[in-house]
């Protein structure tokens, strides 16, 4: 069984599906897809120990990642293609989750765990990544 998501002309919007692995029928509306604003942040160290930078900016989440829960850069999906680094594997950790219910554009803070990368070139390159493909924004220290 394999679970797709996608518009159905009898749903009133997007739906998680279960069907029948080949068969192309629908067997099961399951839960409506539930998009979340969140605000991403991790911090960018190099191997020396020198904090180089972060990366934050708002990105949406089909739901909210607990601690100890990993989120996936690997491919963006957008025509970007992936980064690779020898010191950068695309997936990062939750660390913290912050729910701000007064915020209601961006009602939750997700803080990532920190990647370290061995040149500020490398780390450049990252802040670039990020923005081509996430919309996220890399903000250099200024060493």
């Amino acid at each position: 069984m394999s679970t797709k998501t996608g518009e159905d002309p009898r749903c009133d919007g997007p739906r998680y599906y279960h069907a029948v692995r080949g068969s192309g029928r629908l067997t099961q509306v399951l839960e409506p897809i539930l998009i979340v604003s969140c605000h991403i942040d991790f911090s960018v160290f190099l191997s020396n120990g020198t904090a180089f930078g972060n990366v934050d900016g708002v990105m949406e989440l089909p739901f909210v990642p607990r601690i100890g829960e990993s989120v996936s850069f690997l491919f963006p999906g957008n025509g970007v293609m992936p980064l690779i680094l020898p010191s950068y594997s695309g997936i990062r950790q939750v660390e913290s989750v912050v729910y701000n219910p007064s915020d209601s554009a961006t009602p939750v803070l997700l803080s990532l765990e920190p990647v370290t990368l061995a040149t500020s070139a490398e780390a450049l390159a990252l802040f670039q990544f990020f923005k081509d493909a996430y919309g996220l924004h890399g903000n250099e220290y200024g060493l």
